[in-house]
């Protein structure tokens, strides 16, 4: 069998003001190791030996933005506050002193709780339409007050991101957490702007969390977006997604978000181009999963390397992540 070509993965990359000496990517992670929600020392080792390691963009684990019960772990880091973002800017001064690129995972949990820990917020959880999944009640409906101060602690996150010295940012919005629960109609139930029978009208959210951030960045920054796998779990089977929903929902975000740059995981989008267009001509190989499926069978591997390498020669992909 002949060798993979990889030269590719190690090729610089630019979008926007983000420009990467190669093409892997360090994906989110979890690691539940800031007490109090403030980052450490400890953390910013980890990321530095992950930027000496050579990984072109590291994203970071979840971060929570400033809303009362965004997170569902005591020990995931928040992304406000002065002495957590005193520690998130030990981290990437470190990561940029080892020649990295990083950008941290903002995060609502939204209704989903952790299924690493029984803990629980202080004040009740929040969601579209009070569902954790579908059929299943936990925490309150927001509000049009609370969807506002939502947006607000977006557009907050992505600001403090920027000054703090941040590459980019990434958006969770799969997984279940709460945009993800705003996208798909057994989740929201809403009759409002903010819910409605298509794609187009519940990416409404997003689309204003993306309008709200853009606006606190400016037009060059690089705004990622993290979009919902297909092999998805059962709330998403439910929802009837299917591989064709990501074009659509890209295009609905986009637009809503007038026009803002996004990565799902993925997607690079750009202003002024469609989002089933990005959808075929930057859609980022899911090599971390492929590779988890069949890391017992090293030939298949050859051939996932492979065949991801002339995508990326072809321009069909432009990036992979692995985490």
């Amino acid at each position: 069998m002949n060798a993979p070509q990889v030269d590719i993965l190690f090729q610089p990359f630019r979008i926007k003001s983000l420009s990467l000496k190669n093409r892997i990517v360090m994906a989110p992670m979890t690691r539940s190791f800031s007490p109090a929600g403030v980052p450490g020392e400890n953390v910013a080792a980890y990321y530095r030996r992950r930027a000496e390691a050579e990984v072109g963009l590291i994203l970071s684990e979840g971060t929570a933005i400033d809303r009362p019960a965004s997170r569902n772990d005591p020990q995931v880091p928040f992304f406000h506050g002065e002495a957590a973002l005193a520690g998130w800017q030990r981290v990437i001064n470190e990561v940029h002193a080892a020649g990295g690129k990083m950008g941290p995972q903002l995060w609502h949990v939204g209704a989903v709780a952790s299924f690493q820990t029984d803990w629980v917020p202080d004040v009740p959880v929040e969601s579209p339409s009070g569902l954790a999944a579908p059929g299943v009640p936990r925490g309150e409906i927001m509000s049009d007050e609370a969807i506002a101060d939502t947006l607000a602690a977006y557009s907050r996150a992505a600001a403090d991101a920027k000054r703090l010295g941040f590459d980019t940012f990434e958006i969770h919005g799969a997984h279940g957490y709460l945009i993800d629960q705003f996208f798909w109609s057994e989740t929201n139930l809403r009759k409002d702007r903010f819910g409605g029978a298509t794609i187009k009208d519940r990416a409404r959210f997003a689309g204003e969390v993306l309008k709200e951030m853009r606006a606190a960045v400016g037009p060059d920054y690089p705004i990622i977006l993290r979009d919902q796998s297909v092999e998805a779990a059962e709330l998403h089977r439910q929802a009837g997604r299917n591989p064709r929903c990501h074009g659509r929902l890209a295009g609905a975000a986009g637009r809503s978000g007038g026009g803002c740059a996004a990565l799902f995981p993925a997607t690079f989008l750009g202003a002024g181009v469609s989002g089933p267009g990005w959808c075929k001509r930057a859609e980022l190989c899911r090599l971390g999963q492929e590779v988890n499926r069949r890391r017992r069978h090293q030939r298949r591997f050859g051939g996932i390397v492979g065949r991801f390498s002339r995508q990326l020669r072809r321009g069909k992909r432009q990036s992979g992540g692995i985490g």
